[in-house]
């Protein structure tokens, strides 16, 4: 046990051990969908509608989704598109920032499906997009933004906050494991949040990076246009993902103070050909129903700013936060301890905790705040590397105060962990309700 904690003091070491554990969600994952039939399915729910334009742009060639649904499409999820009165395309209320993300894994698919298919013509390798090599490929895609993620809050917590190896790859692994990140990690995958908070992530190191070299010479370079193709991609696969502001504002704040703005401006028209996932959504929703500029959640929206649900999304047994995934309160007490033993936060954290105010308020004025029939608390899940970086703290912080919180931790977050896989299998059974409140 000693050799395995001392090996975490190497990052070479931790990264292995994320990648471990993102092959053990693809075995289960694949393990998961075989079990339903002899057609493979991992293109779950909502899924279906990020994952759809992949078929159809690169398959079919066009952006029509009427066989896409007609023949892959349950029969109960096929009131998700519905034909647009303009255009008579099925319109699809999703981004495209999760294609967009998966398009190498599906055109590396699709070369090999079209290969295999002319050698053996067995519909499990048929190039339709929906076959065995597209579902796996794409699968390890996400995982693999799972393992980036990670990879990016190690170096920020070894780096920025000398939190020591084995505590953070102990916070990744109780995090991934220990709360609803599991649940999109291989029964719901194909949703947006594992992607998505790859992007949020990429976003927040960027702004870290720029921060921190403000006075090397060249500053911004190439920095400033990879911020923005990142910001992009993150709002083009979820739109709340803008609660990262805070962080950008606290760069253009340093900016201003150290007197950097001029060289931000002369770099800006650099930056924004790096925006154009954003073009390509406006491009989308043009094509699908003859507007440049369309409202895709406009029977469903923020309806409760005046009153927002705010106990509700962090403490109800209707997927709330810290109901769903007690393992984040030691995250909030981590952190806690931290900004205590500093007397205030490092601003990089201060402006992780901003976002996570800005997306709680954004969460609890949504008209349903529970978020549908998701497992647990989905619409915080892009905050992954704050609640990580919780963690982590919380791990060191016990450690260095002795053996006895040592094992409270771990007794703590031993019994989180079992609480989150008791919900998800109880879910996943059916035995307790996808969408009401369970007290």
């Amino acid at each position: 046990m000693h050799g395995l904690i001392a090996a975490f003091h190497e990052r070479a070491h931790r990264l292995r051990f994320y990648v471990a554990v993102a092959a053990g969600f693809f075995v289960l994952g694949l393990a998961g969908a075989a079990r339903h039939g002899s057609e493979l399915n991992l293109v779950h729910s909502d899924g279906r509608g990020y994952y759809v334009y992949l078929p159809s742009v690169v398959v079919d060639g066009d952006l029509d989704f009427s066989n896409q649904v007609r023949e892959h499409y349950q029969t109960g999820f096929r009131p998700l598109f519905s034909k647009d009165e303009e255009t008579g395309l099925v319109w699809n209320k999703f981004p495209i920032g999760v294609a967009l993300s998966l398009l190498p894994a599906f055109l590396l698919a699709h070369a090999a499906s079209l290969a295999a298919f002319a050698v053996a013509g067995s519909p499990f390798v048929a190039p339709h997009g929906y076959s065995l090599l597209y579902q796996c490929l794409c699968f390890a895609a996400i995982l693999g933004y799972a393992v980036a993620t990670l990879a990016i809050v190690d170096r920020w917590l070894t780096e920025r906050f000398r939190v020591e190896g084995p505590a953070v790859a102990l916070a990744s692994a109780a995090f991934w494991i220990g709360t609803g990140y599991s649940f999109y990690s291989f029964y719901n995958a194909f949703m947006c949040h594992l992607v998505s908070a790859f992007w949020v992530a990429a976003s927040a190191d960027l702004v870290r990076g720029l921060h921190e070299r403000l006075d090397v010479p060249g500053w911004p370079g190439r920095r400033l246009p990879a911020l923005a193709f990142t910001l992009a991609m993150a709002v083009t696969c979820r739109p709340s993902n803008l609660f990262v502001a805070p962080l950008v504002a606290w760069l253009l704040l340093e900016c201003a103070r150290r007197r950097r703005l001029g060289p931000l401006a002369r770099a800006l028209p650099l930056a924004l050909p790096a925006l154009f996932p954003i073009g390509l959504q406006v491009l989308t929703w043009r094509a699908l129903t003859g507007h440049s500029l369309v409202d895709p959640y406009k029977y469903e929206g923020f309806t409760r700013w005046a009153n927002p649900c705010l106990v509700q999304t962090l403490f109800s047994s209707r997927h709330g936060l810290f109901w769903w995934s007690p393992l984040l309160l030691l995250s909030a007490w981590g952190i806690a301890r931290r900004v205590r033993a500093e007397r205030g936060a490092d601003p990089f954290l201060t402006g992780w905790l901003l976002s996570f105010l800005v997306l709680w308020y954004a969460n609890s004025s949504w008209y349903a705040w529970w978020f549908g029939e998701a497992f647990g608390a989905r619409a915080f899940l892009e905050l992954g590397p704050l609640f990580v970086m919780g963690l982590a703290f919380a791990y060191q912080e016990a450690r260095l105060r002795g053996a006895r919180w040592s094992s409270l931790a771990t007794v703590a977050s031993l019994v989180a962990i079992a609480w989150n896989w008791l919900l998800l299998g109880l879910w996943s059974a059916g035995w307790i309700s996808h969408q009401s409140a369970l007290l």
